[in-house]
């Protein structure tokens, strides 16, 4: 299976511990070099991201298709550009991807999307970690991830928690 990220999914696991239900179920990830250096920005000037170290698990690649590249960058930022192009490029499996605008133009390239949440439920359904309630309550109080209420309820209900 061949899975390429964004910036959001690894980083937030990451701030909460949870990266090796990333090499878990999906084994290598694929990064574009613009998430590594979104990656490295955000270590550098964000105290809450400084700890993080990369993982080995993953493999970072330089998008070819520049003009593809360049037309996503018209609305999107550039993380979620290259992840999208070298996902297109690499015919990828999935995409890990959290932001809306990112998943709503994957989707119209007929490319499958999860994010935080969904790789979770995976973790959960394949008894990698017990229960998806606490570590949703993390995210949000220690990684700043936004969950609504309504997204919430209602992976938990799939969760069966």
């Amino acid at each position: 299976m061949i899975v390429v990220s964004n910036t959001s999914p690894l980083v937030n696991l990451l701030l909460v511990d949870q990266a090796s239900v990333l090499e878990d179920i999906f084994g290598i990830i694929h990064l574009p070099t613009e998430v590594k250096i979104e990656f490295e920005l955000l270590r550098k000037n964000n105290p809450k991201f400084k700890n993080l170290n990369f993982p080995t698990f993953i493999k970072v690649h330089s998008v070819q298709n520049r003009d593809h590249y360049q037309l996503l960058r018209l609305h999107l930022d550039d993380g979620g550009a290259a992840a999208i192009a070298l996902a297109m490029e690499m015919k990828a499996d999935l995409l890990l991807m959290d932001e809306i605008l990112g998943r709503g133009e994957a989707g119209r390239l007929s490319l499958k999307t999860t994010g935080c949440i969904g790789i979770l439920l995976q973790a959960k359904t394949k008894k990698l970690i017990p229960a998806i309630r606490p570590i949703l309550e993390q995210l949000e109080s220690e990684a700043g991830f936004y969950l609504s209420q309504e997204i919430t309820d209602f992976a938990l209900k799939l969760a069966g928690e």
